[in-house]
């Protein structure tokens, strides 16, 4: 799993007071190397999320301490901004950085309605169990909305050590109106290089395979064209229709119809759901 996912646990833990130093305590890494590793094990993570557990004070004070600290801090915001209502953002959250960030779960998720969402994730076989990472989920779940500047969610969950399957419901949103203006008036630039920087974390796990490598074995899979590809890349390396445009030398409207058919037929409902599938297809 990513190094962010950590550094996200230090930076609450200093925000919320508590000593940041003593959750990687004789772990392989500290705050000072972290990034310098990149990836690190799942069960130090584990570790640390119990290690938060006990230093807030148990289950109810963990998940206190994820929606109040927020512990993913401003790029989350970034990304929220590029999205109208909680729902939709909790689709990329779970769709795509979770899935990118812990390769250990295999999560899925059911709409209910607008404002209502069942959860459900299980660690992997081989993988250690760990009932203080479910607790942490059911406070990341909550604090979702926060990022949109609204009130936290409320969440009903059953879990093990190794399960977590909860309904997830999201407050209605008295901005919704304009924060659709705010987004129709803003390109998805920002979602964009998010994913750019998530893919290329991500791309470390393959190392000694070239982008055109991965690239053309997905295209051939998919039955992809030549123009296609070349717009695949693109959009792999978090690049925004606009730039991507400017690049190959045509509109942006005919990039639009490029993804649109690439979409069709990778058999996915948008570009961020493309990028992550084409980073969980290449990296086996």
């Amino acid at each position: 799993m990513t190094w962010r996912c950590a550094r996200a646990l230090l930076e609450g833990a200093k925000r919320g007071g508590l000593d940041a130093a003593a959750l990687v305590r004789d772990l392989p890494f500290d705050e000072a190397t972290l990034s310098a590793n990149r990836w690190i094990a799942w069960s130090d993570y584990c570790t640390m999320v119990e290690r938060l557990e006990r230093a807030c004070g148990g289950s109810d004070a963990l998940e206190w301490f994820m929606v109040e600290t927020l512990p993913y801090g401003e790029e989350m915001y970034a990304l929220a901004g590029a999205f109208v209502d909680a729902v939709s953002y909790f689709k990329l959250v779970l769709g795509v950085v979770s899935r990118l960030n812990f390769p250990t779960l295999d999560n899925d998720w059911t709409v209910r309605s607008r404002r209502t969402v069942d959860a459900r994730y299980r660690i992997r076989d081989g993988a250690r169990g760990c009932t203080a990472f479910q607790r942490l989920s059911i406070g990341a779940y909550r604090a979702i909305p926060r990022y949109l500047g609204l009130p936290a969610a409320s969440v009903d969950a059953e879990y093990d050590e190794r399960t977590f399957q909860g309904r997830i419901v999201f407050p209605e949103s008295r901005t919704l109106v304009s924060r659709a203006k705010r987004r129709a008036n803003a390109e998805m630039e920002t979602l964009a290089r998010m994913l750019g920087m998530i893919a290329a974390e991500t791309q470390e796990r393959t190392a000694g395979v070239s982008d055109a490598q991965r690239t053309q074995a997905f295209a051939a899979a998919h039955g992809l064209t030549a123009r296609h590809r070349q717009v695949l890349e693109a959009l792999v390396a978090g690049r925004s229709n606009k730039a991507i445009a400017d690049e190959l030398g045509c509109t942006i409207n005919t990039i639009e119809v490029h993804v649109t058919k690439i979409l069709r037929r990778v058999g996915v409902q948008g570009r961020a759901e493309l990028v992550a599938h084409f980073w969980r297809s290449t990296a086996s």
